[in-house]
């Protein structure tokens, strides 16, 4: 949900009415707000102010940016590592033989820019420890961007690799991971995996060229 410097001003006159009544804001003061904040969704820096106010102590005073940014910041973090429990669930319940496709489009295109499904699938235990941090720093780093970047529709596995050079017919059927509906949608506005230009992770694994 993208916003408007219109939306922030009214979002923070009303901030500002409820802890200082009497506080003006200069055009200035307005202009910077939205830059610190433009890259952000609405959304979710009305939750972050939502959490400011309730706050003891520290609410009661008019928040800068950089109290929000700190709670938007931690969000994402949280946001992170909540995904990456879901990639990690997913990698000992589905594993690397089948496609798969996310509930998240950013866990597509996270997993994609670090080498794709089949090689996050085959790391080693002591391995897998710092691909989660990876993981995380990569997903923190999209979540903050103010525009979508493009994904992949689905990760392929080791059946798909295996096949397409067989000459056989391919037919798209990832295992939809998290909530479905909302995987089905990822997978409709993704793209083909063979059309972007994210990352060299498969550099080695023949994919099939579809479309």
């Amino acid at each position: 949900m993208s916003f408007d410097i219109e939306k922030l001003k009214d979002l923070l006159k009303a901030v500002f009415d409820l802890i200082d009544p009497k506080r003006r804001m200069s055009k200035d003061s307005l202009d910077l707000w939205y830059l610190c904040l433009k890259k952000y969704d609405f959304k979710e820096v009305q939750g972050a102010f939502s959490k400011y106010i309730q706050q003891p102590g520290k609410g009661q005073y008019v928040p800068k940016p950089a109290d929000i940014i700190e709670i938007l910041s931690g969000s994402y973090e949280s946001n992170a590592m909540q995904a990456w429990s879901k990639v990690e669930r997913s990698i000992c319940q589905v594993g690397a033989y089948s496609d798969v496709c996310f509930d998240d489009p950013l866990i597509n295109r996270t997993i994609q820019d670090m080498g794709g499904w089949i090689k996050l699938c085959q790391t080693d235990e002591k391995e897998l420890k710092f691909r989660a941090i990876e993981f995380r720093n990569r997903y923190q780093s999209y979540r903050g961007s103010s525009k979508m970047p493009a994904y992949p529709k689905l990760l392929y596995g080791i059946a798909t690799s295996e096949n397409s050079g067989k000459e056989l017919e391919y037919k798209e059927n990832p295992i939809f991971v998290g909530n479905k509906e909302k995987a089905a949608i990822t997978y409709q506005g993704g793209k083909k995996m063979n059309s972007l230009e994210i990352s060299d992770g498969f550099a080695g694994i023949k994919l099939p060229q579809i479309g």
